[in-house]
């Protein structure tokens, strides 16, 4: 039995799209396959290895492209490296070692300065040079403890702050340009392409896990828009305490970060907040006076 790395092809792309969900324990809506094609990937950028004895593929990779935000200078191009999967039937025969190398490269000769990845294992990647350079915490919060002990302006109710409901189809317009500007000021950020914003807002019943379709709300400080966030109730009933699931929470200035989780902890009928990937360095500790 041999395994070859081969292209990912128009011809080959739903073979190797359910092969990566195959990796992580989950089938794909044949729809979702599409939208991923159309939105998200760049065929020259994925890898597939193939078992040639059967000819199918049973390990995947690939990156997405990225402009990442560093100290002091512009964002650098970086590859994003992503859907790594190898086939339980094949493993310890070289197949991931093997896209990582093609991976690393193809990413050198396009001129990225730098590679990296969100690791679902993330022992698997020391011996290719990665190391960790950022934590983030998943975050379960009882709003009955939510008082802060102090906000970033002179008076919390200020007129010139305000957090206002928007629809989806606003939200479609108005988050990207809140996002690029979080983007460029913050460190260690990537930006988003237009393909990624409409696979990133993409609420079909299928996506939401029993949840509620988003919601959205944005953060204006004199007019200007300087945060927003995106959410979902999850909930039984009306007299239920439910669950708010945020999604994602942006916000451009301090003030903005403040008023959106006071938004969010003042909810009624809300027993529980939950938010992942939240950066370690988020202000909401400091702000909370019982953390």
């Amino acid at each position: 039995m041999t395994i070859e790395l081969r292209p990912v092809t128009d011809d080959n792309f739903s073979e190797w799209r359910k092969t990566v969900r195959h990796g992580f324990g989950e089938h794909v809506h044949p729809d979702d396959i599409v939208r991923l094609r159309n939105e998200r990937v760049e065929l020259d950028r994925l890898v597939a290895a193939v078992d040639t004895q059967s000819n199918r593929i049973i390990g995947t990779g690939g990156a997405d492209s990225y402009w990442l935000t560093v100290p002091g200078g512009e964002p650098v191009p970086m590859a994003g490296v992503a859907y790594m999967t190898t086939s339980v039937t094949h493993r310890r025969q070289g197949a991931f070692s093997n896209m990582m190398t093609y991976i690393h490269d193809a990413a050198r000769e396009r001129g990225d300065v730098i590679s990296g990845l969100w690791a679902s294992q993330s022992h698997l990647y020391g011996r290719f040079d990665y190391g960790l350079s950022i934590n983030s915490y998943d975050w379960e919060i009882d709003p009955s403890f939510g008082e802060f002990s102090h906000f970033p302006a002179a008076n919390a109710n200020n007129a010139d702050i305000k957090v206002s409901f928007i629809g989806a189809d606003e939200a479609e317009v108005v988050l990207p340009g809140i996002y690029e500007r979080m983007h460029r000021q913050t460190t260690g950020s990537v930006n988003r392409t237009s393909g990624r914003w409409r696979y990133q807002l993409f609420d079909e019943e299928r996506v939401r896990q029993g949840a509620s379709p988003l919601f959205f709300a944005v953060c204006e400080e004199a007019g200007e828009q300087t945060g927003y966030v995106s959410y979902r109730m999850r909930r039984q009933g009306d007299s239920d305490m439910g669950t708010l699931e945020v999604v994602e929470q942006v916000s451009a200035t301090e003030v903005a970060h403040a008023a959106i989780w006071r938004f969010l902890l003042d909810f009624d009928l809300v027993g529980k907040i939950t938010a992942i990937n939240r950066p370690s360095d988020d202000s909401l500790w400091w702000m909370l006076s019982d953390p």
